[in-house]
């Protein structure tokens, strides 16, 4: 271990931090509008179970890895076991088989991608998991993310004028300006999401203690309160209880097997697995802490923060007349609408895009970490020549999907090499980034990081990393075993083959 190894300065601080990493736009921004998609209590009810039996066990693999091996995701795996093994080989094998159907078809971009997995589980074994973990995922959200973040700053900054609380028809046409990066809006949509990846970048280049864990302990708090303040302020609004029933009260007529996968897909996306986080994070972990009581905090947390988020949004939707399943624009066309049936709405409205907004970075720092982390491990850089190196490497890419996050208008001939050469179907650069990420390669991720814990490195080894102080770890760890094994594999090739379009 290298003796310039960072650690958290405490517990708390490493809560906070993976918290801050699971509590973003995916509890905010996407799980309100899944929820109101598909029946409110009814999907909630799917998702917790979906928390519990994927999300946690996942957790707990990943911060197990992390600190047994002191290394991030890209030599964690290499760290405890060998590279190549059987399950490797068979790994291959399968993503061989995946090529060939996928050209037979002619989805030439989906057969080449199985085809370079598949020669980099021959050639590297699990190492070439760490690396697709360690670059491939995080570094491709980072991107789409900042474009997210850079229209969360836009909102932010002209919230307190008002007037996209008082014009519905000016709101609607600014996000439209924005997401299609068109007109005047062109410049201060680059300009937004370059300004959201290096404040990312900066935050993470001061270090674990000094940038990561001090701005989570800061702000991690500030997103509670404000928005406690929001929700108080809904729940005073005539006809808050529908939201309320709307929330709590089950109607699972409206729930359909597309909804199931799609809680199965959220439990992956708001705590980050697949990405190499909790590898990360763990590794700078002390050994005194019981990761079964740490994980479960983080998910409680986690789990308790999407809640508070449709207390705030929901009751506000549905006492100010307006539908919850506006899909994604519901964040930024929907609710400055219902802001502005408020008193005082710039205030309010503020309010929550500030909460967005540092909501979306502490999560985009978990991203970039992993990556700079791998980069000081494997070229021996120091902590900030590597964020610079990201910086250097992911500058243009961001832009380049601010520019195209709707369609292809803007760079038509990038647009025609996906949909013409690689018969890509996909509207936009920035809906490439996001369906492979959070479709392809964060479940598949997920499933090798079960399979690896259970099978290579060893439960026993797993549970011995853990630190089972008393009773409630104990019986905890072996509920955690039995799930490890047999539930959770199932249940993310499932939520796998529903995202490829092949399940139900």
């Amino acid at each position: 271990m290298s003796p310039n190894k960072e650690f958290w300065s405490s517990s708390k601080g490493f809560v906070l931090a993976m918290a801050g990493s699971a509590i973003g736009l995916g509890n905010i921004w996407r799980f309100s509008y899944i929820m109101g998609k598909y029946g409110g209590a009814a999907f909630m009810l799917v998702y917790l179970a979906a928390i519990f039996l994927i999300g946690l066990p996942i957790m707990l693999c990943e911060l197990s890895l992390g600190r047994a091996s002191g290394k991030g995701p890209l030599e964690a795996m290499t760290e405890l076991a060998p590279k190549k093994t059987k399950l490797s080989f068979l790994a291959a094998v399968a993503l061989i088989l995946c090529a060939t159907a996928f050209a037979l078809k002619g989805l030439y971009f989906y057969a080449g991608t199985c085809g370079f997995f598949a020669l980099g589980a021959l050639l590297f074994g699990w190492g070439f998991l760490g690396f697709t973990v360690t670059f491939l995922t995080p570094l491709m959200i980072a991107v789409f993310y900042s474009v997210v973040g850079g229209w969360i700053i836009v909102y932010a900054i002209i919230s307190p004028m008002g007037r996209i609380f008082r014009e519905p028809a000016f709101s609607a046409e600014l996000l439209d300006n924005i997401v299609t990066a068109s007109g005047s809006q062109f410049w201060v949509t680059i300009a937004a999401a370059l300004a959201f990846f290096l404040a990312t970048a900066f935050i993470v280049m001061a270090g674990v203690q000094k940038g990561i864990e001090r701005f989570s302990k800061i702000f991690m708090p500030l997103i509670f309160i404000l928005i406690v303040a929001i929700i108080i302020r809904a729940l005073t609004l005539p006809n808050a209880h529908e939201g309320l029933r709307f929330l709590f009260l089950p109607d699972f007529s409206k729930l359909s097997a597309e909804g199931v996968m799609a809680a199965l897909g959220q439990a992956f996306f708001t705590l980050s697995l697949g990405s190499g986080v909790g590898i990360a994070y763990g590794s700078y972990l002390g050994r005194s802490s019981s990761l079964p009581k740490t994980a479960c905090t983080i998910v409680i947390m986690d789990t308790f923060a999407s809640i508070l988020a449709g207390l705030a949004i929901f009751p506000l939707l549905f006492s100010t007349g307006l539908s919850p399943e506006e899909g994604t624009s519901l964040v930024f066309k929907v609710l400055p609408v219902a802001f502005g049936k408020l008193p005082l709405s710039p205030l309010w409205g503020t309010l929550f895009f500030l909460m967005l907004l540092l909501a979306a970075l502490t999560s985009s720092i978990s991203m970039l970490e992993g990556a700079v982390q791998g980069i000081m491990q494997k070229l021996y850089l120091s902590r900030a020549k590597a964020v610079i190196l990201l910086i250097i490497v992911l500058g243009p890419l961001v832009p380049l999907t601010a520019v195209s996050a709707a369609n292809y208008s803007n760079v038509p001939k990038l647009g025609q090499f996906f949909t013409e050469t690689l018969k890509l179907r996909s509207e936009s650069f920035f809906a490439i980034l996001d369906n492979t990420t959070c479709l392809w390669l964060m479940p598949l991720a997920g499933l090798m990081t079960l399979l690896y814990v259970s099978y290579v490195w060893g439960n026993k080894s797993a549970l011995e990393e853990m630190n089972c102080f008393n009773a409630f770890d104990w019986l905890f760890s072996k509920m955690w075993l039995f799930v490890v094994r047999f539930i959770s594999p199932v249940l993310v090739i499932m939520a796998f083959l529903k995202g490829l379009g092949i399940f139900f």
